[in-house]
């Protein structure tokens, strides 16, 4: 009988890894899908093996909670906005167009544009997986000269 409430909560364990920030998705999916000790993972990630237990530690704090929670996605994850911007000046506006003709990235500056948002609110009105918002935020802030990239 327990095996069976084990295997609902399945489908609610991947919707929550899918919403961990990268540190925690990488330090969680090392040592429990890859089997990989503390030692290992923290020679991998680079980051001392304190870290890696602080963020094993605190993933699981997340998954219990996040397991519990009722999540609905929000709207843009099944009607996607359209983003416009309109541009006065001289000169070529050209790369800031082709950034934005593909959903996601604009549908990503429409839910932040109001509220400034987090990684994980921005994944679940999406509908998309924090791992692939990472690399598509990281690239448009790189293009923008923003420096942590």
């Amino acid at each position: 009988m327990a095996l069976c409430g084990g295997l609902r909560k399945i489908p609610l364990l991947r919707r929550e890894l899918s919403l961990l920030s990268k540190q925690y998705r990488e330090a969680t999916v090392a040592y429990y899908i890859y089997h990989k000790s503390c030692s290992e993972i923290s020679t991998d990630l680079g980051i001392s093996m304190e870290m890696v237990k602080y963020y094993l530690f605190k993933t699981r704090k997340i998954l219990k909670e996040g397991i519990g929670m009722t999540r609905e996605f929000g709207e843009k994850s099944y009607n996607p906005g359209i983003f416009r911007m309109d541009y006065w000046g001289s000169g070529d506006n050209t790369c800031y167009w082709q950034l934005f003709e593909r959903k996601l990235p604009g549908n990503i500056l429409l839910s932040a544009y109001d509220t400034p948002v987090t990684m994980q609110e921005l994944s679940v009105e999406l509908g998309v997986a924090t791992v692939y918002l990472e690399d598509e935020i990281k690239e448009k802030l790189c293009v923008f000269g923003v420096k942590h990239c």
